[in-house]
């Protein structure tokens, strides 16, 4: 009988270099290798899919891919006022081989050890270069949603814009330490701060305005914005650029208390009652965008 214990085949890779990123525990009583998992608590589900070529560029090291691709996911539950705690892996490549999954798993496992997740599962397949990842937060005692902004209440940021831009253009020569494209920061240290005080809330992946958007027709209000070169990188651009996995969030408190509970936040405008969304220069001056983000359709 031939012996295929060697093949490396879709068992191989997923024996190799997944299945010892999972942990189980009270909360994953199942650990990977069955044909699903157990989640043990009330749970958000969040799936994102990154393609080669269009999330991410196509000579970017596995790493860096690895790495990204679970950030990027684990922020839309952060957005909902959750932690993340456990995620699934769809894996679609061309040529698999050990070298790419060895540092692929590193930088899975970087992100997940950083933040005390598990991975819980997933898939391999064939084809051109696409991570899906499924990610499950744990609910606390309040989820925050796109509608609940009110006027008058205070436009808030976790922090900096325009640092994922910055980091895009100079990938391969900036620190990948410090590179927020590469292995983005997200502000899961803040979260159980913001849960408590915001009304609404929504993480800036696409770019700011176009986010803070999906808030104002979620909950049928408009904003001013005004621009300040403190919560900004490199200047008007950070606005509309994406890549930045920071929080806006709404909330009642004024900007003096809430940067005083987190210090990285920027107080970047007000809640309108007129259902438009307006950006002011330091002088006052309306500007003016041709997009306000950026959409994977266009």
């Amino acid at each position: 009988m031939k012996d295929t214990h060697h093949k490396k085949n879709e068992e191989y890779f997923i024996e190799k270099y997944l299945k010892p990123l999972s942990k189980k525990n009270e909360s994953f009583p199942i650990p990977n290798g069955d044909d699903s998992s157990m989640i043990n608590f009330n749970s958000l589900i969040s799936v994102d899919s990154f393609v080669e070529g269009q999330h991410f560029p196509k000579d970017l090291g596995p790493f860096f891919i690895g790495y990204r691709s679970i950030a990027v996911a684990a922020s839309d539950i952060l957005a909902m006022g959750a932690k993340p705690e456990g995620c699934l892996l769809s894996i679609t490549i061309n040529k698999p081989s050990d070298e790419w999954f060895e540092e692929f798993s590193n930088g899975i496992n970087e992100f997940l050890e950083q933040h005390k997740m598990s991975l819980l599962g997933g898939d391999i397949t064939k084809g051109n270069l696409n991570i899906g990842v499924t990610v499950v937060g744990k609910i606390n005692n309040k989820v925050l949603k796109r509608d609940g902004a009110k006027v008058n209440e205070n436009i808030f940021i976790s922090g900096t814009l325009g640092r994922g831009y910055l980091g895009r253009l100079e990938y391969k020569e900036l620190d990948t330490k410090l590179n927020h494209f590469l292995m983005p920061k997200i502000p899961i240290h803040d979260i159980d701060k913001i849960r408590e005080v915001a009304s609404s809330c929504i993480d800036v992946s696409d770019g700011f305005l176009i986010d803070l958007k999906r808030i104002l027709i979620s909950s049928k209000v408009g904003a001013d914005i005004f621009l300040n070169e403190n919560f900004c990188t490199n200047g008007k651009e950070d606005l509309i650029c994406g890549d930045d996995y920071v929080l806006c969030f709404t909330s009642n408190l004024d900007e003096k208390d809430l940067t005083k509970m987190l210090p990285d936040a920027h107080y970047v405008g007000k809640i309108t009652k007129e259902q438009k969304l307006d950006v002011f220069d330091q002088k006052k001056n309306r500007l003016n965008f041709n997009k306000l983000g950026w959409d994977s359709f266009i």
